[in-house]
Order: structure tokens, then sequence, then C-alpha cells
């Protein structure tokens, strides 16, 4: 299928060129300097904060290094961020891609989405009926081989969108996360650097669930006629008892792709805990009272 590998090449090239727009545009002086003004503003901020809270309440060394500790963790996170996430997103990919392959027993010159694609595009559903014998006793021929048609269209549509999402969802999140990182400093704040987290893990859990999904889906169709992506298959369809394995399990695969999402939020939703924000105020307090500490032992 020419034009169908063709369609899947162009989102390869608009994968490629979105990933390299997106790396490009954080690199630029002005994505910087954004990021560098949100957080000198927002660092300026907490520090007026404190020290008007000190002439209230009296001064407060520990408070004090809580604060400092605090700015220094949050600009080590902001200024290794493309360092440490992309390795995060493309790990995420490599293990979707090792587990869709070892299930589907693909080597990876196409897609799971293309590969289903082209292998329900060889089905070839055919009335098993003439003219007049379809208006007769062979009446649900006809509306039998034009749902299994749709059914097809409707998995290889749904199966190429599940594609397209897994790659650029991870460009959302890569191109949003640099800006959420300066919110950690106030602790109310926080959860706007919290929920970009927990929608990156998510994607990688949707990434790897989706190429699981389409690898089972793949595998089934391969168990079920017996054969590759590029043999033909002929069903003569006399009515829907003829297509109704396939129609049920072209639904369930339907059914298991559009919930994907679901699958990777449930998954990443039951995690418990406090968010990052909490845990970046801590680190900041343990820090600092260790510093304390070693001061005091020092004089």
């Amino acid at each position: 299928m020419p034009a169908l590998h063709e369609m899947f090449l162009v989102f390869d090239r608009i994968n490629d060129q979105i990933t390299s727009s997106v790396g490009t545009a954080l690199g630029t002086r002005q994505v910087e300097t954004v990021v560098n003004v949100l957080f000198s503003a927002l660092a300026i901020g907490l520090f007026v904060w404190k020290f008007a809270g000190f002439a209230l309440r009296g001064f407060d060394m520990l408070d004090l290094l809580t604060l400092m500790m605090t700015i220094f963790f949050v600009y080590i996170l902001l200024t290794s961020y493309k360092a440490i996430f992309p390795p995060i997103l493309d790990g995420g990919r490599y293990v979707s891609e090792v587990l869709g392959r070892g299930i589907a027993n693909r080597d990876g010159s196409v897609s799971l989405a293309e590969a289903t694609f082209r292998m329900l595009l060889h089905f070839d559903f055919s009335a098993a009926c003439g003219v007049t014998d379809c208006l007769g006793s062979g009446f649900l021929a006809l509306p039998g081989v034009l749902v299994a048609y749709v059914m097809v269209l409707a998995l290889g549509i749904i199966a190429t969108l599940v594609e397209l999402w897994t790659m650029w969802g991870f460009q959302i999140a890569y191109a949003v996360g640099w800006l959420t990182i300066p919110f950690l400093l106030f602790e109310r704040l926080s959860f706007l650097f919290d929920g970009w987290l927990k929608f990156i893990f998510g994607m990688i859990v949707y990434v790897i669930v989706a190429k699981i999904n389409l690898a089972l889906v793949l595998l089934g169709l391969e168990v079920m006629f017996g054969v590759g992506d590029v043999a033909d298959q002929t069903v003569q369809v006399h009515g829907f008892f003829d297509v109704i394995g396939l129609l049920v399990f072209m639904a369930v695969g339907i059914a298991t792709l559009y919930s994907t999402g679901r699958f990777a939020s449930a998954i990443v939703s039951s995690a418990g805990g406090g968010g990052i924000g909490e845990m970046v105020q801590k680190m900041a307090s343990t820090a600092a009272t260790v510093a304390g500490a070693a001061v005091a032992l020092a004089l």
C-alpha cells in the first residue's frame, strides 16, 4: 500500500520536525529570557514575602536558610531541565517500542498502526449472493459487508490516531514543562508543576499501553486469519453471522484503543503521596537544618 506507507512516512517527518522545532525553541534566547524572568520575579516575590514576615514576627535564621535552599533546588531543576527530562521521555518511548514489537513479533520497519491498517485493508468482503438472492433470502449479506468495511476503516483510523498522539504528546509535555518549574518556589502555586509532572508520566504510561494495545490487536488479527500483513483475504459474506467474529474482535479493538487514555489515567491517578512542591519544601527545610547545625558546630 504505497499511499498508506507514504502517509505514515509523512507523520514521521512531521514528528521529527516538531521535535527539532521544540528543542530549538527551548534553546532560543527569548524563551530562556521568559523562563529566567519568571523565576527571578517569583524568587524576588518570595524574598519580599519572607522578609515582610521577619519584620512582623522577628528574624529566623533557619527560615532564611530554608528560603535559600528552596531557591537553590528550584534553580538546579530549572537549569538541568533539558538534561533530565528528554532521556526520561526517550526511555518511555523505547520501552513501549520494545514491548509492542516483542508482543507483535515485528522488526520495527513499520509502525504497529501502519501494520494494523495495512492488514485491515487487505480484507476483501464480498457478498456471497447475486442481485436477486441478496434481495431475497440473503438480504443481510450486503449490510454485513457494509458494516464490516465500516469497522475496518474505524479500527484503522483510531489506530492511526493513537499512533499520532504518542508522537505529539511527548512534544507538548516537553514544551510546556520548563515554564512550570519556577512555580515550585511557592507551595500554593506548585500544583502547576505537579499537574505537568502527572501529565508527563501519564503520557509515558499512555504510550506504553497504546503500543501494547496496538500489538495485541495486530497479533489477534494474525491469529484469527493465520496470515501476515501482506496477504489478501477474501471473506464471503452470506449474512452477519459470517463476519460476527471479526466484527466483535474489531469492536473490542476499537474500544480498547479508544480507552487507552483512561487506562493510563487510572494507573497514574492511583499514585498517592504529597506533591513535588511539598517535597521541595521538606528538602529545603532539611538542608537548612543540617546547614544551621554545621554552622553552629563550626562557631
